[in-house]
C-alpha cells in the first residue's frame, strides 16, 4: 500500500530534525520574562549562525544605515521574532544540505525559494493592511516547497518519474503529476513536515495551500501572497508556466498593482545574489 504524505513525513522524522538551537529559541521565546541578551545568548551557541545572522542583518534585506555589531543589538532593531525567523531559514537550509539530493537541484530549488521569499516579503510591504509581517512572510516563501525536498530525498524513482513526464508549458503539471504518481503532492508533504516541526499556523497553511490559497480556512491572505510569489518566481526563471487569469485575481484580492508587483520582482531579484551567498553558504 502507498504512503501518505504523513506517513513518509513520519517514517523520515529522524533524518528532517530541527536541530536542538531551534527548540531552545522557541522555549525562550515563549517566555514572557526572557530578555534579549538571553535569547542572544542561545543563538550564540552556533558561531557560524551567529556570523550569519549578523551579515544578514547588516545586508540590503534590511538596509539599516548604521552597522549592527552584536545579535543582541540585531534583536532590538530587527525584532525577537524576526530574528527566529531567520534562524529557522537557515536552519532548514542546513539541514537540507546533508541528504542525498543532487546539489545542483538543490541549489535551484533554494534560489526559487529564496526568490519567492524575497518576493512575498516585498509584496507584504506594498499592501495595505496586510495580515502577517513581512519577515513571517519572507520564511513562508522560503519554505513553501520544502515537500518537494522530502519527495526527491525519500522517494527517488518515483521523483524521477514525475521529471521524465513533466511538461513545463503546462501550469501546475508538477503539482499534478505528483498526485498521480504519489497519491498526494509535495504541498501537503511540505505541510506535513512543518506540523512535525510545530511551526505556526500561518506556515503550514500557506505552505499546505500555495496552490489553491481560497481554501486555505484561516491564513488566505498569506496563502494568496505566496502563490503570488510562487507564480512571479516561476516566471523569472523559466521553470513553469503559469495562469494569467490566476494571477489577476490574485492581484485584485490583494489589493495589489502590476506596477507593486514588477518592483517587487526586480527588487527581490537584485537582492537574490546577496541573500544566497547569506543564506546558502
Amino acid at each position: 500500500m502507498a504512503l501518505s504524505a504523513k506517513e513518509l513525513v513520519k517514517k523520515s522524522s529522524g533524518i528532517y530534525a530541527l536541530p536542538e538551537l531551534n527548540i531552545k529559541l522557541k522555549q525562550k521565546l515563549e517566555d514572557p520574562a526572557s530578555t534579549n541578551q538571553q535569547i542572544a545568548d542561545i543563538v550564540q551557541l552556533d558561531a557560524g549562525l551567529s556570523a550569519s545572522l549578523l551579515k544578514i542583518a547588516n545586508s540590503a534585506f534590511y538596509g539599516f544605515p548604521s552597522t549592527i555589531s552584536s545579535i543582541s543589538q540585531a534583536i532590538s532593531i530587527i525584532g525577537r521574532i524576526e530574528l527566529a525567523d531567520l534562524v529557522l531559514g537557515k536552519s532548514v537550509i542546513q539541514i537540507f544540505s546533508n541528504t542525498q539530493i543532487d546539489k545542483d537541484m538543490l541549489e535551484k530549488h533554494w534560489k526559487h525559494s529564496l526568490l519567492c521569499g524575497l518576493t512575498a516579503r516585498l509584496l507584504t510591504k506594498s499592501m495595505v493592511n496586510p495580515e502577517q509581517s513581512a519577515d513571517s512572510m519572507f520564511v513562508a516563501g522560503l519554505l513553501h516547497d520544502i515537500g518537494k525536498l522530502v519527495i526527491w530525498q525519500d522517494l527517488p524513482e518515483k521523483s524521477q518519474a514525475i521529471f521524465d513526464q513533466l511538461d513545463p508549458k503546462i501550469p501546475n503539471h508538477a503539482f499534478q503529476l505528483e498526485k498521480a504518481v504519489l497519491g498526494f503532492e509535495h504541498a501537503e508533504t511540505g505541510s506535513e513536515l512543518l506540523k512535525s516541526w510545530k511551526l505556526p499556523q500561518v506556515l503550514i497553511e500557506s505552505t499546505h495551500f500555495h496552490h489553491c490559497p481560497e481554501e486555505a480556512p484561516q491564513f488566505e491572505q498569506a496563502s494568496q501572497l505566496v502563490s503570488l510569489a510562487n507564480q512571479l518566481s516561476n516566471q523569472w526563471f523559466s521553470t513553469e508556466m503559469t495562469d494569467e487569469g490566476d494571477q489577476q485575481l490574485l492581484l485584485s484580492k490583494l489589493g495589489l498593482t502590476k506596477e507593486q508587483v514588477d518592483t517587487a520582482l526586480d527588487l527581490a531579484n537584485d537582492q537574490l545574489m546577496e541573500m544566497s551567498a547569506l543564506f546558502l553558504a
